[in-house]
């Protein structure tokens, strides 16, 4: 029977951690309390068991409350190499390219929305990842009261930062009853716990 492991995958992906390393940890710890026995290797844990339990627990956290009121978006994107397959000729060829991966939550409640990668790293076009996803979720911007990012000129740009095109999607200044947040890292890693 494999072993659940929703606490790694939660950890593993709030810390960046990619799956063999969250397998070793996990693993090392098994053996450190002693349920990893030598030549007992039944409860070895493998970068695929982590693998399969991430995808399970961010199923379960978007699935959780589909309907739950949007009231509040903070955003935070991280550059990680990804690899993908690129056809040369008539051979596949494993590539490794750096791509910028954008993670959501909404307020109230601190609930994981999900996340997307964006093909570039200019504001506009993570503008555009963000608004489309919200979109698929129902989520009307004129509702939004607050929107929350990092201080980086991608997100806070005054021509094309992700804030300035929500200003111009919307119409107005980000002021009054609508306003947006600029986060510091501490503050950042407390509302992006999941």
């Amino acid at each position: 029977m494999p072993l659940k492991l929703p606490a790694t995958a939660l950890i593993s992906d709030r810390y960046g951690l990619s799956d063999r390393p969250s397998a070793a940890i996990a693993s090392c710890v098994l053996q450190d309390v002693g349920m990893i026995k030598e030549g007992d290797h039944s409860l070895v844990i493998d970068k695929n068991n982590v693998r399969r339990e991430k995808n399970k627990i961010r199923d379960y956290l978007q699935k959780k409350s589909p309907n739950t009121k949007i009231l509040e978006v903070y955003f935070d994107s991280r550059k990680n190499n990804t690899y993908f397959q690129k056809k040369i000729r008539n051979k596949m060829y494993r590539k490794l390219k750096k791509k910028k991966h954008i993670s959501l939550v909404q307020e109230p409640g601190e609930q994981y929305i999900g996340h997307m990668t964006s093909k570039s790293e200019n504001g506009s076009e993570i503008f555009k990842n963000i608004t489309c996803y919200l979109e698929n979720k129902n989520v009307d911007f004129k509702q939004l009261i607050a929107i929350g990012c990092d201080e980086t000129a991608t997100n806070t740009g005054w021509k094309i930062g992700v804030i300035h095109n929500i200003e111009v999607k919307l119409g107005h200044l980000c002021s009054g009853l609508y306003s947006w947040c600029i986060l510091t890292n501490f503050l950042i890693d407390i509302c992006f716990k999941i």
